[in-house]
């Protein structure tokens, strides 16, 4: 959340002052003007002055809007005009353009066309000031309609005119220990209209009208560069920009969120909108902050000429979901009094799954490789050269682009990004280390679905309205497809998916046809090898891999299939008990979610552990009445208890072989509970629900639908 101050000046530079003498038309007239900076704000330290008139253009117009004036003054504000006499003329005072020779010709010699003139290009936030070093200046305008009569003419005394940019200024603190370590300015406009081309509200603070700004293509946009700090609790920052009117959050998924929501202001960003990033540390964590500019804290994005926008931030950790923090585990908060948030890293604010929406990104913790107790420490400085991230497979091509900045790995993060705005699908990234050896992966799951919007309420408990890794809702209609609808699969206790199927079930684990997989693509194309490796075995010599082996190699392969893999997180055959594994998903032990759950952050696979200590399907209290079958697709399958929820008959990976089985005919969802050696699953059949079904070995791959921690 943020917390800012507002002191917003002139938003417009057209006067709703007219001087009312009468006059004739045409006849010659002088007219006199002292020309002062208005200023927007009382700050009294300034890197420069962003106030004084160095040099001044003055154009009058008449009520045609041809240009009947012009002079220039290279020593101030003060300028005398020689024009001619007129009703409903405007003059424009433009000062600190530097260049007395501006509208010499035919430049500007309309109204028309002076408001078509804007800013040179620039690349950095120091192209806004003019003028010499010691003696900058920053380029002002303003206008005002009058009546001209002829001679000389009463001095106008009273002229303002106002900045282009607007001035931002930041006050961050980190709080419970956090430093900020460096920071960064996103989108910022390249140019701007010399004349203010006001929205019809433009001047209140709560106008989210789209602006007609000087900038229209992706290429009129810049970002700084990282600045590195060190290591400080407090980070003062104050820059200069120009007017940036993004409007009100973009529409997703035919959706714009709960307005009210700060901690959905950054997923609804429109394309373009300024924001800051702040890049923080704390003990044993790292996080990116996106602190998004505008007029209020959760939907406002428009950035005004003139205006001074004050921002008090304060970093506090927290486990809530935060879009604006790329959920890596701490959130931003408003209050100055402090807040009740956990700052436990292993809790529900993180996860091996990050939801991305089309043409988003999000950066991620390089040191969730450390946090598996079994496994240690593998990156012993996350902030390093020690590791490289990559893409390992995705559904779609292109769909995903991963990178590794300076500011990234200074605060231990990875940069992924979802390049397409209509393109969705998941995928799978790794971080390897010097050798090539995985040391952690991510499932990247690109959709516009928003499960804290839009889920499913039934028996007292919140659910994904689909399957984890779909595409789309299954909803009981012939449309629906595996490809859309069936999303994911996992072995029990395992964090990395397998791509679903498309619908058959047929064919060997060594001629498995390549149709009969989701396609999975590496960064080079899709490959038959690809696939056909990664089905039935971890390597040549080890089939099954041993109990003492198997929790090395799910984390180093996450596309093998382990046959007989008893989802444990044990290294030892020691460890092993009849019921071995029970927690590797935290469903047993009623622990919070554990590094191996697959699902995003604030969700988790159900589990049916009961207030008695007995364990049970947290299925087992709903009805088994009769289901709805779609033969002609096999999409869809519904139970009913009260609420309706379609889950698609997605069939399941054999233990033993890792063939897909009974695609169409049984759909399949595991639970985080176990029962001896096997655990709880749901059954969707033809005409049958099975909620409570306790035949499955750990070492099939199932879907999962998540629920709400």
């Amino acid at each position: 959340m943020i917390r800012f101050l507002f002191f917003l000046g002139c938003m417009f530079f057209i006067s709703c002052t007219t001087d009312n003498t009468t006059s004739s038309e045409g006849e010659f007239a002088t007219i006199r003007l002292q020309v002062k900076g208005e200023s927007s704000d009382n700050i009294n330290t300034r890197a420069f002055s962003d106030e004084t008139i160095s040099n001044l253009h003055v154009l009058v117009y008449n009520s045609s809007g041809e240009l009947i004036g012009h002079e220039y003054s290279s020593t101030g504000g003060s300028v005398t005009v020689n024009t001619r006499s007129g009703t409903n003329s405007t003059i424009y005072a433009i000062a600190n353009m530097g260049n007395p020779t501006l509208f010499d010709g035919t430049v500007g010699s309309t109204e028309t066309q002076l408001k078509t003139l804007v800013t040179n290009d620039i690349s950095t936030l120091d192209g806004l000031k003019v003028g010499n070093t010691g003696d900058e200046r920053i380029i002002m305008t303003g206008s005002r309609s009058v009546n001209i009569s002829p001679g000389t003419n009463t001095p106008i005394t009273d002229f303002a005119i106002s900045r282009l940019a607007s001035k931002i200024i930041l006050d961050i603190t980190g709080t419970n220990d956090i430093t900020i370590t460096g920071y960064s300015i996103k989108n910022l406009p390249k140019r701007s209209f010399l004349i203010a081309h006001p929205n019809s509200n433009e001047s209140a603070d709560t106008d989210i009208a789209i602006g007609t700004d000087a900038v229209t293509t992706s290429g009129d946009w810049f970002n700084t560069g990282f600045t590195t700090v060190e290591n400080v609790s407090k980070l003062d920052v104050t820059f200069y920009m120009y007017e940036n009117r993004r409007g009100g959050r973009k529409e997703i998924s035919t959706s714009t969120g709960v307005l009210a929501d700060q901690t959905q202001k950054a997923y609804y960003a429109p394309d373009n909108s300024t924001y800051v990033e702040i890049y923080a540390k704390g003990a044993g964590f790292s996080a990116i902050y996106k602190i998004y500019l505008g007029a209020d804290n959760s939907q406002n994005y428009n950035i005004k000429r003139n205006g001074s926008y004050t921002y008090t931030i304060s970093l506090k950790s927290a486990t809530v979901s935060d879009t604006r923090v790329n959920h890596t585990g701490f959130s931003v908060e408003t209050s100055s009094s402090g807040g009740s948030g956990s700052s436990n890293f292993f809790g529900s604010g993180v996860s091996n799954c990050y939801i991305v929406a089309p043409g988003k990104s999000v950066y991620i913790p390089v040191i969730r490789a450390n946090q598996s107790s079994k496994l240690g420490t593998q990156i012993s400085d996350i902030t390093s050269t020690e590791w490289t991230a990559s893409l390992y497979w995705q559904t779609t091509q292109n769909l995903v682009t991963v990178s590794t900045s300076a500011e990234s790995r200074s605060s231990g993060c990875f940069k992924v990004e979802a390049p397409s705005t209509t393109a969705t699908g998941n995928a799978v990234i790794v971080v390897k280390n010097t050798t090539g050896t995985i040391l952690w992966s991510w499932h990247i799951w690109v959709t516009g679905y928003n499960p804290d919007a839009t889920y499913e309420a039934i028996n007292g408990n919140t659910w994904m309205d689909r399957n984890l890794g779909a595409l789309a809702k299954a909803t009981g209609t012939t449309d629906n497809t595996f490809d859309k609808c069936g999303g994911l699969l996992y072995q029990w206790g395992r964090k990395d998916p397998f791509p679903g199927s498309n619908g058959s079930s047929t064919g060997s684990a060594t001629t498995l046809p390549i149709w009969n997989f989701t396609p999975s693509y590496s960064s080079s194309g899709l490959t038959t090898t690809q696939v056909d490796t990664y089905i039935y075995s971890a390597d040549a010599s080890a089939s099954p891999i041993s109990y003492a082996n198997q929790l090395s190699y799910s984390v180093k392969y996450p596309l093998l299939f382990l046959i007989n893999w008893a989802g444990s997180t044990a290294t030892v055959a020691s460890d092993y008990t009849s019921i071995g594994g029970m927690s590797s998903w935290g469903g047993e032990s009623g622990e919070l979610k554990t590094v191996y759950d697959p699902c995003p952050a604030g969700w988790r696979v159900p589990s049916g552990r009961k207030a008695s200590s007995t364990f049970a399907s947290p299925w087992s209290s709903w009805t088994t009445a009769y289901t709805t079958y779609s033969a002609s697709t096999y999409a869809t399958s519904t139970w009913n208890n009260g609420t309706t929820g379609y889950y698609p008959i997605t069939g399941y990976r054999g233990y033993t072989d890792g063939y897909f089985r009974q695609v169409g005919e049984v759909g399949s969802y595991w639970s985080a509970s176990v029962l001896s050696s096997f655990s709880y699953h749901l059954d969707v059949l033809n005409g049958s629900v099975m909620p409570s079904h306790t035949d499955g070995y750990r070492a099939y791959a199932m879907a999962i639908r998540c629920v709400k921690e």
